[in-house]
């Protein structure tokens, strides 16, 4: 009994823990700034990843897969703190990210199917709404954090202070939600190109999703007023 009723909880809010996996990995991010706190960091991204691998319609093989090559993303950026080479230490961290960035944006796309298939809006949905939309903000930031790496003169902010995790996440959320302060600006034509299409994808996620789902909140909400006024009436 106890299970049966637990197990249907878990259901219902199976994004929950999904969301604050995000928000702490958020937090960690803007605000741990130690060595340790890149360690943390790297930690944080593994769980989101598993986090959202468990909410995949995938098969347990793919997903066994999956949590093994996140384990290896994991054992890669864990690695570059121990390692003194710096060649060795930023190719293990390039392909960490681009193994996180990956995981990322599949996740986006397959949660937001996932999500794009609801026929009513409750509290589960609109924590997976939130998750995608803080997920998009994280994948670009892994993004410019790989470009980076790739170009280290992409960001003027960065130019001096070498890689900066708190700063790139500040500019990738300002970027997604059009804010553009300006006090961080890209400086290539790689750097220009993702902030465009993260300014793009941002908006279109508000507008086409929010959309929908108010859509069907209204819709709910109509059904059931005709309901109630069809009892009254017999």
């Amino acid at each position: 009994m106890f299970g049966k009723y637990r197990q249907k909880n878990l259901d219902n809010w199976h994004y929950r823990n999904l969301f604050w996996s995000i928000v702490l990995l958020l937090f960690f991010t803007m605000f741990v700034k130690t060595r340790m706190g890149g360690t943390i960091t790297s930690i944080l991204f593994t769980v989101t990843i598993l986090v959202m691998v468990k909410n995949m319609a995938i098969s347990s093989l793919w997903k066994t897969f999956l949590r093994g090559l996140v384990v290896i993303a994991l054992g890669c950026d864990l690695l570059t703190l121990l390692i003194s080479n710096p060649t060795i230490s930023q190719r293990l961290f390039t392909w960490a990210d681009i193994v996180y960035a990956v995981f990322f944006g599949a996740a986006v796309i397959t949660i937001s199917q996932q999500l794009n298939k609801a026929q009513k809006v409750d509290q589960n949905i609109l924590l997976g709404a939130i998750s995608v939309y803080l997920l998009i903000g994280v994948f670009w930031f892994l993004l410019y954090r790989i470009s980076y790496i790739i170009s280290p003169t992409n960001f003027n902010e960065l130019q001096s202070d070498g890689i900066n995790n708190f700063v790139l996440l500040y500019f990738s959320f300002t970027t997604l939600t059009t804010l553009g302060y300006g006090d961080i600006t890209p400086t290539d034509s790689i750097a220009m190109g993702l902030s465009n299409m993260e300014a793009i994808v941002g908006q279109m996620y508000s507008v086409v999703f929010v959309a929908r789902l108010v859509s069907l909140y209204t819709t709910d909400i109509n059904r059931h007023t005709q309901t109630r006024e069809e009892h009254e009436s017999d």
